[in-house]
This record gives structure tokens, C-alpha cells and sequence, in this order.
């Protein structure tokens, strides 16, 4: 799903630098080969679809991000505790604290996750860069829209190359445009970054569980062993599976 997102970002991201291209040509008095407003419909176009998958991928990235918190209360042996399990989802659209909980629970999660983790091991500088790469990077891709859109003529899905009175429109449209196309690049980096994220958890979450003791995934411990060693005391033979059952008393 995040490689869909990263196709049709860069889908937008080749419109728009077009449409700016077309915008210059406008601003420096040639004709441009195309309207440039013509382009309002295919981005429109893939408006729609675009929509769908962030808001899917935002459910299963949810899902995920739960699970992950939720395994790090099972491992053992942890001396640094992060935030509630609910924080997981309820730290996403809390106002405030959404700005700062989520990757705090990231970098928990990843600490915590590392099979190291108990003999002092956890996240590294390296991975510290990639956790606030990934969210500063999709911050920024969640709040350039709210001034991208107050930035020029070019805002208005309706406008066209023949309602532009003066030079500065027609340079205001392209430079809306370039930083429309700008902010998809953003995405398709925050992208980037959350597969690498959820990539490297996910494997050391893996490589935490195949290091638990056996009885963390529910396997009985065997309860004969210790009549077993009884009787091998005794000087009796030690058989196989012997039963859970006491040696025989010896009389005389």
C-alpha cells in the first residue's frame, strides 16, 4: 500500500512540475503548448484513489503500530518502560501531544524491541536519524497543504491561463505549482522512511521472540524431570520419558 502511495505521489509530483513549466511560459509571454488548467482534471482524477489509500494505509499502519507496542510488554527483563499501549492509537489524534508521542513510542518500541535490550543494547544513532527523519518529514507533508493552498492564483481549480492579468499570477501559479510538487516529494520520502521504520521493527520484534524462553510462546515445561533425577539418585535407571511418578519405596 505505501508503494501505491509513492507511485501516485510521483504521479502528481511529474503533473504539477509540468503544469509549472506551462505556467513559466505563460509569465515570460509565450504560448504555452497546453492550458495549463487543463491538468486540473487529471489531477482530480487521481484525487480520488489517492485519498483511499492514505486513508487505508493509515488504518493498517494504526494496526500495526499497536501490535508492535503491544509485543514490548511481553518480552522480559525490561528496565525502561514507554507509554500505555492505548497512546499507540489515542497519541495519533490527541491535539498536542500527536506531535510528540508517536515517535516517542516509536523509539521506545524500537529500544525494547532489540534482542540486545536486556544487556544494555537498544536504538542506535543511525536509527534515532531514521525514526525523526520519518516523522519530521511527515509532518511536514501534513501541514504544508494548510498554507500551499493561500499561496497564489494557482490554488483555484478553476483558474486559467486567460484570467491572468499580470506577470506576478502567472509566476505565483508556477511557484504553487513547484511547491505542490515539492510537498509530494516529502511524501514519498516520509514513505520511504516508514517502510524502513516498520521494516526494522518488525524484524527485530522477530529476532526479540526467537530468543524468548519456550515457555513465553505456551510450551509446557516438563514436569517429570525432577522424579527423574530423584531416581537416577537412588541408583535406579534413568529412562526416557520417565512418568511423573515417585521411585517405588524399598522395604527391608
Amino acid at each position: 500500500m505505501m508503494g501505491i502511495s509513492a507511485l501516485v505521489s510521483a504521479f502528481a509530483v511529474v503533473t504539477l512540475v509540468y503544469r509549472a513549466g506551462l505556467w513559466d511560459d505563460i509569465a515570460h509571454g509565450r504560448r504555452p503548448a497546453r492550458e495549463p488548467n487543463e491538468f486540473n482534471d487529471s489531477l482530480a482524477l487521481f484525487w480520488r484513489p489517492y485519498s483511499f489509500v492514505q486513508l487505508a494505509l493509515m488504518v493498517v499502519f494504526l494496526i500495526w503500530f499497536h501490535r508492535a507496542r503491544r509485543n514490548i510488554d511481553t518480552y522480559p527483563g525490561q528496565a525502561r518502560r514507554t507509554l500505555p499501549s492505548g497512546w499507540a492509537i489515542g497519541g495519533w489524534f490527541c491535539p498536542v501531544v500527536n506531535l510528540w508521542f508517536p515517535p516517542r513510542i516509536t523509539v521506545d518500541v524500537w529500544r525494547a524491541s532489540d534482542p540486545r535490550a536486556q544487556h544494555g543494547g537498544g536504538i542506535t544513532r543511525g536509527g534515532l536519524v531514521l525514526v525523526w527523519g520519518w516523522w519530521i518529514t511527515f509532518v511536514a507533508a501534513m501541514t504544508i497543504p494548510l498554507g500551499v493552498r493561500y499561496l497564489g492564483p494557482d490554488a483555484d481549480p478553476e483558474i486559467s491561463s486567460l484570467l491572468v492579468d499580470t506577470v506576478a499570477d502567472a509566476e505565483a501559479a508556477r511557484t504553487v505549482s513547484l511547491v505542490k510538487a515539492g510537498l509530494f516529494v516529502v511524501q514519498i520520502v516520509a514513505t520511504a522512511l516508514a517502510v524502513a521504520v516498520i521494516a526494522h521493527i518488525t524484524t527485530l520484534q522477530k529476532k526479540r521472540e526467537a530468543t524468548l524462553p519456550s515457555p513465553a510462546f505456551g510450551a509446557p515445561a516438563p514436569t517429570f524431570a525432577p522424579y527423574a533425577v530423584a531416581h537416577a539418585t537412588a541408583g535406579g535407571p534413568v529412562l526416557p520419558g520417565a512418568p511423573n511418578t515417585p521411585p517405588p519405596l524399598r522395604l527391608g
